[in-house]
């Protein structure tokens, strides 16, 4: 029950925390800022969906949690980044880019525990992009509240890359059904 009220809310929430850049607003910011903003939206929305998918269709208890995480986490930066946008009069536009998308579709034709690696080994090269992402403009962005909201996100996305490494670790040796998940 706990899960499928969990998906729902989770459905309106992604429903309503659209965040990449709409064109018209491209114009009020400079390309660093504007390629971070719908690059970052996109992962963000994918990253929710993602774990919405695993919360539907895994079993396993470790990347329920690793989901889980991913969701509330995720779900919280993409509030952010559109209260951001907002404040700034910015309407944000939905999509989570081709490439998201493609693994969406890939990950629904699988089950159990095909389904289970490939949605783990999936998390660490899209969340390393991420994070070169989010060190770029909290290195090299313009908007003083962009670069605060990177720079307060970086330590969030690596920390999904040390769960995520050794979430595939355990599951590489077999482990991971015997292990109780531990995070934070």
């Amino acid at each position: 029950m706990f899960k499928s009220q969990l998906i729902g809310a989770a459905m309106l929430g992604l429903a309503s925390a659209s965040i990449p850049l709409a064109a018209t607003a491209a114009m009020s910011m400079n390309s660093q800022d504007s390629t971070f903003v719908t690059k970052a939206g996109q992962a963000g929305m994918a990253e929710v969906a993602l774990a919405e998918l695993a919360l539907k269709k895994s079993s396993n208890p470790h990347v329920i949690s690793f989901a889980r995480e991913m969701h509330a986490d995720h779900g919280k930066a993409n509030a952010q980044l559109i209260s951001i946008l907002q404040a700034q009069g910015i309407t944000p536009s939905s999509g989570v880019g081709a490439n998201n998308a493609a693994l969406m579709t890939e990950l629904k034709a699988q089950s159990g525990s095909a389904f289970d690696s490939h949605y783990l080994k999936s998390q660490l090269p899209a969340h390393q992009q991420v994070l070169a992402l989010f060190q770029a403009e909290a290195s090299s962005g313009s908007d003083s509240k962009l670069v605060a909201f990177a720079k307060q996100t970086i330590p969030v996305i690596e920390s999904h890359i040390a769960m995520d490494k050794r979430d595939i670790a355990t599951l590489g040796s077999g482990a991971m059904s015997m292990r109780t998940p531990g995070r934070k």
